[in-house]
């Protein structure tokens, strides 16, 4: 019993690093639990895990789990998330979708974060039919995705037509509810991953602005041009499983569709320069 105030300050520690994404100090302090012969479980497996998913040590947090089954401790679901999410920074999706297997053979019920982290290391390497099969297979676990799962699945589907269905499904759903907030000339992509955002340009140029612009009257007044908010910086979101930026993402798709397009007077928008039925629309 002497040991448990041991255990326990470990523990807190190895919290501290997993905040601080100090990966090699956990492993430090694993090995001096040891040292102190301090038993090792689960809370604190998986508090080191954590800390080298968030440092992007993914070789580490599998070696750490192997080391669980040799000191005979059980991983839970937070282990396992934190494991697969490791594995989806350093992109191995192969090894990904092998623990979310082992956790079911464990007897372990996935949840949200489970499929979310396996979905996004599968989308990194466009492995379309996995993603598409762990999104389907949501519903049968009694689980909603929600936003973040959405952005990951449409990395992975940002080319194939079934992207469009799964779109569809979370604007019905309300998942991204500030598309066009702010008129329907200015399309904001804040929030979206790369994935989400091709798709949500086709989905603006496809049927929102044909839609206006079937509704405007003859002899209207020409309102403000077309504008995309991409954002001021092109790094990824928290959720994005895919290499390219948001920014990336809206000039790609455009230039496949043959739209033109400027950098609008706001670092963080880009105009197009639409032929003339797409040269403008009312606010």
């Amino acid at each position: 019993e002497e040991e448990r105030p041991n255990v326990v300050a470990y523990s807190a520690a190895l919290s501290a690093c997993e905040k601080g994404q100090q990966w090699a100090q956990a492993m430090r302090l694993l090995e001096d639990m040891q040292n102190d012969r301090a038993k090792h479980d689960v809370i604190s497996y998986s508090a080191a895990i954590s800390a080298c998913e968030k440092g992007r040590q993914w070789a580490q947090a599998i070696s750490l789990l192997q080391r669980m089954e040799c000191d005979a401790v059980a991983p839970n679901v937070i282990t396992y998330n934190a494991t697969i999410s490791a594995c989806e920074k350093g992109w191995h999706w192969p090894i990904a979708l092998r623990l979310f297997g082992s956790m079911r053979a464990g007897s372990l019920a996935p949840d949200l974060v489970s499929f979310n982290a396996t979905i996004g290391a599968c989308a990194q390497a466009r492995s379309v039919g996995p993603a598409l099969d762990l999104f389907a297979a949501l519903a049968s676990e009694g689980l909603r995705p929600d936003r973040v799962t959405y952005n990951v699945v449409l990395d992975a589907a940002s080319d194939v037509p079934g992207g469009r269905e799964i779109f569809q499904q979370a604007l019905h759903e309300g998942i991204f509810p500030g598309l066009v907030s702010s008129g329907v000339c200015l399309l904001d992509t804040h929030d979206l991953s790369p994935g989400a955002a091709r798709w949500a340009v086709r989905w603006w140029l496809d049927e929102v602005i044909p839609g206006a612009l079937g509704r405007l009257p003859e002899g209207s007044p020409p309102p403000p041009p077309f504008q995309v908010i991409v954002g001021r910086q092109r790094s990824r979101k928290a959720w994005s499983s895919s290499g390219e930026s948001v920014h990336d993402a809206v000039i790609s798709v455009l230039n496949e569709l043959g739209v033109r397009w400027e950098a609008g007077s706001n670092e963080g928008r880009v105009r197009l320069l639409a032929p003339p039925t797409l040269a403008s629309c009312p606010e």
